[in-house]
């Protein structure tokens, strides 16, 4: 299980090919940021432009620390090379994102 918000066209309107994958971890001077920030972003790289976009939570202060933080978006990148393929997601062409924070 991932906390995470993923955006991608349905299977019926996708390219025969792997997509490629965008992680956006979101900012919010790790004390207010949620991942549906991301939403414009994901709509318009993953229904648009298509890409598999996800964007993962992670926990903020002070339900967690920098140590929490790092580990959860660690453990969100490992999950998305893990289950890329059931997404269409490309893992030889990953790009990771972020602002803020």
């Amino acid at each position: 299980y991932l906390p995470a918000d993923y955006y991608l066209d349905p299977p019926e309107k996708r390219r025969q090919k792997k997509l490629p994958i965008v992680i956006n971890v979101m900012g919010g001077a790790w004390v207010i940021g949620f991942r549906a920030w991301s939403a414009c972003m994901g709509r318009r790289l993953g229904f648009e432009r298509g890409a598999l976009f996800i964007a993962p939570d992670y926990r903020n202060f002070p339900q967690g620390k920098i140590d929490d933080m790092i580990e959860d978006i660690n453990n969100s990148i490992s999950w998305v090379f893990e289950n890329a393929d059931r997404y269409g997601g490309d893992i030889s062409n990953v790009v990771l994102i972020g602002q803020s924070a």
